[in-house]
């Protein structure tokens, strides 16, 4: 607030030709004395949440999401695990806390769920498929699904996430949800959920213009004949 006061204060004077110096002097001592009041504003609120530990638990996390006014299966808490960057679930350490909120550019909770809101409005419908992040996003939303050690996820949790983060943005998620229920699939590797993306962009509601031949993965030449009854040879 302090800086953004010391900004319109002095913003005639940076178009005054010899005052521009003496206002950019300003500017860069009002933003060094801020920048670290918001990283101690961030750490106190880690160590909030914290409580005394290295990193922020899953109690404390789901004090955090209703602190948020969320629930924990909201796809704004996945989109601040993203942003936070967390390498596991159900934790958040101190490095992550401090980046992503610099990310969010918040230092309270009031920040970091306007900041959330934001960011899921930038994802909402089919076109946000094509937003320049989501990619990252999604995958980001496997890779914090899957178990350690593990090269893919069970069909169970990879439903769930898909549910998560693509419904309302891909037209043929209700169809190949119904396919994981069939039973046809037991598990995803990150090959097979990266190419259900590039499949949602590229693949028209009807599947006429999918090539069997192409460079799909088997699971989704699989769906292809779900969908429509007609085989590799038939094709």
């Amino acid at each position: 607030r302090n800086l953004g006061n010391s900004m319109r204060s002095l913003g005639s004077s940076l178009f005054g030709g010899g005052k521009k110096k003496e206002a950019a002097a300003v500017l860069t001592k009002a933003a060094a004395t801020s920048a670290p009041k918001k990283q101690d504003t961030r750490l106190l609120l880690f160590s909030k949440y914290a409580e005394g530990q290295e990193k922020i638990g899953p109690a404390s996390i789901e004090q955090l999401c209703t602190d948020l006014g969320l629930t924990p299966d909201n796809i704004k808490v996945l989109i601040l695990a993203w942003m936070l960057g967390a390498q596991e679930q159900g934790y958040f350490s101190q490095d992550e806390w401090m980046v992503g909120l610099e990310r969010l550019n918040a230092v309270d909770t009031q920040g970091i769920r306007a900041r959330l809101d934001e960011l899921e409005k930038e994802m909402e419908g089919p076109s946000s498929l094509r937003h320049p992040n989501f990619k990252d996003f999604y995958r980001f939303a496997f890779r914090f699904s899957r178990d350690p050690g593990q090269k893919s996820i069970d069909v169970a949790t990879a439903r769930g996430m898909l549910e998560l983060v693509l419904s309302g943005r891909s037209l043929h998620l209700p169809k190949f949800l119904e396919f994981l229920d069939s039973g046809k699939v037991r598990a995803m590797n990150e090959d097979q959920w990266m190419s259900f993306l590039t499949f949602s962009l590229q693949i028209v509601p009807d599947l006429s213009n999918f090539d069997a031949d192409g460079a799909w993965p088997s699971m989704l030449d699989e769906f292809y004949v779900y969908c429509t009854g007609i085989t590799r040879q038939e094709s």
